[in-house]
């Protein structure tokens, strides 16, 4: 009974109050000491749709491959690394001119220059701490500047400690905060640059 009082208690409050800080990095291009190029990770590689879905994995859903063709069809690339046929970590490359919006923090980012904005990386949990997220955006890097990009941008939730680890271990500085309020069904974003 107390399990169920608590989890109806934080869908309440989640439903009148919600508040979420995300941290964006940047990183000028080229930058060849951190862009490397990678053979394990697979562009856009349909077998990467067909691997085993284990059971709890973010792509059991029927929404993640109507994430996939709608990436594909607004120009995103999607980087993924495999091993013996499972599909062990994935993220998208969404390439903009000058400016992008930015769905997690509700807000449009204007930089004047072409860019990639890397974003939904994933890795299963069996897969984890083998460095491949830290891969994977090496590598989206690599391909960014070979395709005339001058910025990449990337993102976490300011609570998610490994992300953001893995994120400034590859060179990306912070360097703007997004908190996102919803107060009874109200929201609302606030943005601070922060200091590089």
């Amino acid at each position: 009974m107390a399990h169920f009082l608590k989890t109806l208690w934080r869908k309440v409050r989640d439903r009148l109050y919600h508040r979420v800080v995300y941290i964006y990095y940047v990183v000028d291009l080229p930058a060849p000491e951190i862009a490397q190029d990678s053979p394990r990770v697979a562009v856009d590689d349909p077998s990467a749709h067909d691997a085993p879905v284990p059971d709890g994995s973010a792509r059991a859903s029927p929404s993640f491959s109507n994430r996939v063709e709608d990436r594909a069809r607004t120009g995103s690339k999607f980087y993924t690394v495999s091993f013996n046929g499972n599909l062990a970590h994935w993220g998208w490359a969404t390439p903009f001119e000058g400016k992008i919006r930015l769905r997690s923090a509700g807000a449009v980012l204007v930089t004047g220059k072409p860019g990639v904005m890397l974003v939904d990386f994933y890795t299963e949990p069996a897969f984890r701490r083998q460095g491949l997220y830290a891969e994977n955006i090496r590598k989206m890097l690599h391909d960014a500047t070979a395709s005339g990009a001058e910025q990449a941008f990337i993102a976490t939730k300011m609570t998610n400690t490994p992300s953001r680890r893995a994120i400034e271990g590859v060179g990306f500085r912070p360097f703007r905060e997004y908190t996102r309020t919803r107060v009874l069904g109200r929201s609302w974003t606030r943005a601070r640059d922060l200091p590089s």
